[in-house]
Parts: structure tokens; C-alpha cells; sequence
């Protein structure tokens, strides 16, 4: 693949070590790694380009083309000087958003929300990181929402974490 698999690498990924349902993903820690990477048959519109680390919502790229997608990581590498990018299998369907109160023992759920991000009617245009959002949402189902529950409960007490979680 060009990359170096997160399953494969020698520290193993929090979702992965949890059990934790997400997609199929390649992490790709240089230039040159992410180069080789789009020189294989790679399906562009079928990737999300997600930053490795906090982008303040500014870190995900849904590419149309391969040249869209070396530009982005060209961009992130050479004048971001950062240590990676996550480049995932593209998701359809609706988004919905869940946060959570974490003591470091439980994660308290708050209502869902239904977020906004493209900036153009028709979702045509970039991420924004949020343009609005709609709470409270009825998407997932109450058997969906203690799945969610569960599996942020497992990053909670693994971590100790306090604060709020997002999923």
C-alpha cells in the first residue's frame, strides 16, 4: 500500500486495541511514504485525508482527484512540518454527533446532533469544521446510542479521561 498500516505498526491504535468499529485506514508518516502511496491505484474520491493531531475541525479533506489529494499532503508535509496523515476509506451516510460528559471512569452522553460542515448548498464546497449544527437529532436508535455509550466508556477508563469526549 505504500504506507505503513496503523494495524501494523508497532504501537497499536486506541480503536483498534478497544475493538472499536471504524474504517479501513492507512497512516502515512512522510512525503515520500504518501507519494508512493498515490502512485498505486487509488480511488481519490473514495479517501478522506484526516491530519494527525488537533486542526482546531480544519483537518479533513474529502479529495476529488488524486493530484487534489498529493496537493493536500504535499501542503501538510512541506509547510505544516507534521508527523502524519490518516488517509481513510470514505463513509457515506448521515453524520450524527455525540459528545459526552467523562469523569474518568463514564462517559454521560449528551443529546446528538446533526452537524453542517461543506460550505456550499449541496455539500460542494470544503470542510469547515462545523457550520451549524442541529440539537437535539433523532438518527440513531436507542440500541445505537448505548453501542456508542460502551465503546466510549472503554476510551474513558483506558485513559483515565476527563473532560468531553466527541464521537
Amino acid at each position: 500500500d505504500g504506507g505503513k498500516s496503523l494495524s501494523e505498526s508497532t504501537k497499536v491504535p486506541l480503536l483498534i486495541e478497544l475493538d472499536i468499529p471504524t474504517s479501513n485506514f492507512v497512516y502515512l508518516d512522510s512525503y515520500e511514504r504518501a507519494k508512493k502511496f498515490y502512485l498505486s491505484e487509488v480511488d481519490a474520491k473514495e479517501t478522506v485525508i484526516k491530519y494527525d493531531g488537533l486542526a482546531k475541525g480544519k483537518g479533513v479533506f474529502l479529495p476529488d482527484t488524486v493530484d487534489e489529494s498529493r496537493s493536500i499532503v504535499k501542503n501538510y508535509f512541506t509547510l505544516q512540518n507534521n508527523s502524519g496523515v490518516i488517509v481513510e476509506d470514505r463513509l457515506y451516510g448521515t453524520e450524527v454527533s455525540v459528545l459526552a460528559f467523562c469523569n474518568g471512569k463514564e462517559a454521560y452522553l449528551m443529546p446528538q446532533a446533526q452537524d453542517y460542515k461543506r460550505i456550499y448548498d449541496g455539500d460542494k464546497g470544503p470542510n469547515t469544521g462545523g457550520m451549524g449544527a442541529i440539537c437535539p437529532s433523532n438518527i440513531l436508535t436507542s440500541e445505537e446510542l448505548i453501542e456508542v455509550k460502551n465503546h466510549m466508556d472503554k476510551v474513558v477508563r483506558k485513559l483515565n479521561y476527563k473532560g468531553v469526549l466527541y464521537a
